[in-house]
């Protein structure tokens, strides 16, 4: 209980404290300083004070390395943000180390291209072993943000900071629908067999039976992508392409496939699409309402990272002047659901 003498966090800091906290857990319980502020994308005075009152309750504490690092204290991390159980584990993919050395070369010469060869063979070290386990996935929204947001750090060294949103947020919707429309997909599949077979135009029983105003027409999903390592670029084009017009106008309107031809040459796409295939954006797991309040912290994050004050308010952040808006009538919609 709070007093006059020591009235303690304020809900507003108590969420921030959340979400220092949420962040660190899906960095595996360690970070350098540097890299957990980049995943929160904050400024480094709310940063340095946020620390220092978690430092002081004694529910982190500070490390060695260049720029100092943070861990969390003993026992802290067995409760999410809400109460429930369950600590969060390391959301390092399989050839995790290899990324870290391609991040830390040089963008010319032979170091480029090391850090690309490395990146390849851990993509073949991950492909033969299949998905690298995810820890308990956390709830709220800044923990469940900060959990997804943690793919920057598959992106580190090929993109720059204020470009991570381009990849995270179409990926994040892309990753919703591919959980919504799971249930029904092989009786969808079925139905556009049939109605096919009959001479009709399958889209409107198709759309019934997926429940949905909208669906998918390809056999492949998220997880299904990761069986075909060599083609999964061309796979994911494919994919998207098979959705209904509205959904592919949005993802037209992010230049997705500016960013699958990115991911294809830095050789990226299965670290990634492995990486948001192992995170559960089911509706049952995580509501509409909540998916909604997640997404937005997403692009919060995003603005934090952009060059300047005019470049992070603009149109939701997002650089496709098209984006905010689909984005926006795709959140209004029950598409989320």
């Amino acid at each position: 209980m709070r007093s006059a003498h020591n009235p303690g966090p304020t809900n507003d800091q108590e969420a921030q404290q959340e979400e220092f906290l949420g962040a660190l857990k899906a960095l595996g319980g360690s970070a350098g300083n540097g890299r957990l502020r980049e995943l929160l994308g904050w400024e480094e005075a709310p940063y340095e004070a946020v620390k220092a009152s978690l430092l002081a309750s004694g529910r982190v504490r500070t490390g060695r390395g260049r720029g100092g690092s943070v861990s969390l204290a003993d026992g802290v991390g067995d409760e999410g943000a809400d109460g429930h159980q369950g600590a969060v584990g390391s959301v390092a993919a399989a050839g995790g180390s290899a990324r870290e050395a391609g991040a830390s070369v040089a963008e010319a010469g032979g170091g480029q291209g090391a850090a690309f060869a490395a990146r390849l063979k851990a993509s073949a070290h991950a492909a033969a072993a299949g998905p690298a386990p995810l820890g308990p996935q956390p709830t709220g929204k800044q923990n469940l943000s900060a959990f997804i947001w943690s793919v920057a750090d598959i992106l580190r060294g090929d993109y720059k900071q204020s470009d991570y949103g381009k990849v995270i947020l179409p990926f994040t919707v892309l990753r919703r629908l591919d959980c919504v429309l799971e249930p029904s997909k092989e009786a969808v599949l079925a139905e556009k067999e049939l109605r096919e077979g009959q001479g009709l135009n399958p889209e409107p029983f198709l759309l019934r039976v997926a429940g949905q105003g909208f669906c998918n027409t390809s056999a492949l999903g998220m997880k299904r992508l990761m069986g075909d390592q060599d083609n999964i670029g061309e796979n994911l084009r494919s994919y998207i392409q098979a959705f209904t017009p509205a959904v592919r106008d949005i993802f037209e309107s992010f230049e997705f496939h500016l960013q699958v031809d990115k991911l294809d040459k830095a050789g990226l796409p299965y670290m990634v699409c492995e990486r948001f295939a192992q995170i559960d954006l089911h509706p049952e797991t995580v509501s509409n309402a909540e998916m909604g309040l997640v997404f937005e912290e997403l692009i919060r994050k995003f603005a934090a990272t952009r060059p300047s004050p005019r470049a992070a308010s603009c149109a939701a952040c997002t650089t496709p002047p098209r984006a905010p808006a689909a984005c926006s009538a795709w959140r209004r919609s029950t598409w989320w659901e």
